[in-house]
């Protein structure tokens, strides 16, 4: 008895142990630890949200012109502060609730959607208060969160939802957590279950969330945990797991990626259907929420880049469709089929709406650019967008009664293959149009200061051009800045991958021999080459590689004969 005694005294005294140390590491966490950041974006943890906007974050961004500010306001928004009061007689009070559309981090503050809008409205006689309720990789119950929380301190006259058809029926689902890299905030957003009169929030890992919620302990131990699964690609700490890849989900007969699902039809009983079904049933939750506040709804529905003109990513996974399928990618999918549904939907609810499809489409066709290479908005983009929001709000009832037309096809901005395009050569042109991700910066030969010219390269870049005769070739530079040796692989989407090693500075050549019976190709005849790398330096802030000259298609030089 004395023993059982000792060992539970023991027992006891060991718990209360661990219960102080976990409560000083506790204090601890929160007097040297900020809140934790789990998203690759410029955002922290927050209990509620999941994540939100950095308060007072101030950090430089670089386009063409040069440096730039990105600044968050003190709640962690771009764009004005909230108001301290009502409105001065007279001004129009707008609020918009979106994701990194409206984060617009790739352009500067006076060409964001918002601010157009509000210096369009008064270039037109009217005074306008535009307020930005957005932050990056929000889903809509996220959002609507936002108007519960900060739409009474506004006050406004027209409440705008942008609507992302890219990604934001993933992130209102809870069927779909964790089903695509799209949506790096899946494990830490609320979700909206249930459906009207019984619905209620929901997170993914309930426990985890409280816990997390209750510690920043926790918070920072498992930030850190999924740091680990990302580095090391080990899928059961990761936030998003690999999932099946392009190859596996064409031969089940699957859309390329899962995003992509949302241009094909579903069973009733499947998760994309439900997905719809919270989707809705959001929309109409943000119509009652800006009807209850005293303004009125307006859904501005944006589109992908792939819905509006085919890219370099788009035709790749072209190539791979046609190779697996023996079917293009415009075959596979319904690309105006994400605005179908929600215009039907919209129309029933009596929810204005405006469809940013038509008017992009027609833009590219034009030779304009309304995406940048991050396939968010560029200038065009969001100078398109504020005056399409900005002619709804001067003449709201003729808009209302048009019905968008969503017809048609992406832009093909590719010409048929022609010998002509086995070729990049970088010395005077960047080729914008034929580069998809991982092109860090253009330098022509005439600008090099050092010798080293062409395009600076990510830890993967990824190009398309014509297939020609010969191996695939392409010479570069490496900087006497790189850590040697650097090690990588040149894919032909379809192909076999090739490794290589480049041991010294300066000018480089890597060759992928030809291919008997030739390269797969994309409907319009092109190939897709990938380009991958260690990385080891940085520009602006931003992990590169080497600098890629030429990119071409030739033929092995014949081998000197023997003497």
């Amino acid at each position: 008895m004395i023993q059982r005694h000792l060992l539970l005294r023991k027992l006891g005294l060991a718990g209360v142990s661990l219960l102080c140390l976990a409560l000083l590491l506790e204090v601890a966490a929160r007097l040297l630890l900020p809140p934790a950041r789990y998203h690759d974006a410029l955002l922290q943890y927050d209990p509620l949200l999941g994540f939100r906007g950095i308060p007072g974050l101030r950090v430089e961004r670089f386009d063409a012109e040069g440096a730039y500010p990105f600044e968050l306001n003190a709640q962690g928004f771009r764009g004005r502060s909230l108001p301290g009061g009502a409105a001065p007689e007279g001004t129009l009070r707008i609020a918009f609730l979106g994701d990194s559309f409206l984060v617009g981090e790739g352009v500067r503050a006076e060409a964001l959607l918002t601010s157009r809008l509000e210096t369009d409205l008064l270039a037109r006689g009217f005074d306008a208060e535009v307020y930005n309720l957005s932050a990056v990789d929000y889903g809509t119950t996220q959002q609507l969160m936002l108007l519960d929380e900060y739409g009474p301190q506004i006050r406004p006259d027209v409440v705008v939802l942008a609507f992302f058809t890219g990604n934001d029926v993933i992130n209102n689902a809870l069927e779909l957590a964790g089903r695509s890299i799209v949506s790096r905030g899946d494990p830490l957003r609320p979700y909206l279950v249930g459906r009207s009169g019984s619905s209620r929030v929901h997170y993914q890992q309930p426990l985890l969330a409280a816990l997390r919620a209750r510690s920043r302990l926790v918070a920072e131990i498992e930030r850190r945990l999924l740091a680990l699964g990302e580095r090391y690609q080990i899928d059961w700490l990761r936030r998003a797991p690999a999932g099946p890849r392009v190859v596996a989900r064409l031969r089940a007969g699957l859309a390329p990626r899962e995003a992509y699902e949302v241009f094909r039809s579903h069973d009733p009983q499947h998760r994309w259907e439900s997905a719809w079904r919270t989707t809705f049933e959001l929309l109409r939750a943000f119509r009652d929420r800006s009807r209850a506040l005293g303004a009125r709804p307006l859904v501005l529905v944006i589109p992908s880049q792939d819905q509006v003109s085919r890219n370099p990513y788009v035709l790749r996974l072209d190539v791979q469709a046609r190779r697996i399928t023996r079917r293009g990618l415009d075959e596979l999918l319904d690309w105006n089929r994400p605005e179908r549904r929600l215009a039907a939907f919209l129309s029933e609810q009596e929810i204005d709406s405006l469809f940013l499809l038509p008017v992009l489409r027609a833009a590219a066709a034009a030779g304009g650019s309304p995406y940048a290479v991050d396939e968010h908005f560029s200038q065009q983009g969001h100078q398109i967008a504020a005056e399409q929001v900005a002619d709804w709000l001067l003449a709201a009832a003729e808009v209302a009664e048009r019905s968008p037309d969503l017809r048609g096809r992406p832009l093909r901005r590719f010409p048929p293959a022609r010998p002509e395009f086995a070729r990049l050569d970088f010395r005077d042109s960047e080729h914008r149009e034929q580069l998809g991700h991982g092109w860090i910066q253009w330098i022509s030969q005439s600008d090099a200061e050092d010798g080293h010219w062409g395009w600076w390269t990510g830890a993967r870049a990824m190009a398309v051009l014509a297939a020609g005769p010969g191996d695939l070739v392409v010479r570069g530079s490496v900087p006497a800045t790189a850590a040697l040796p650097v090690w990588g692989a040149l894919q032909i989407v379809g192909g076999r991958r090739q490794s290589f090693v480049i041991e010294r500075h300066g000018v480089f050549e890597l060759r992928v021999p030809a291919r008997a019976g030739g390269w797969p190709l994309s409907s319009e005849g092109y190939v897709a080459v990938g380009i991958s790398q260690r990385v080891s330096q940085a520009m602006n802030g931003v992990p590169v590689g080497f600098l890629v000259r030429e990119i071409a298609f030739e033929k092995a030089p014949r081998a000197a004969p023997a003497s």
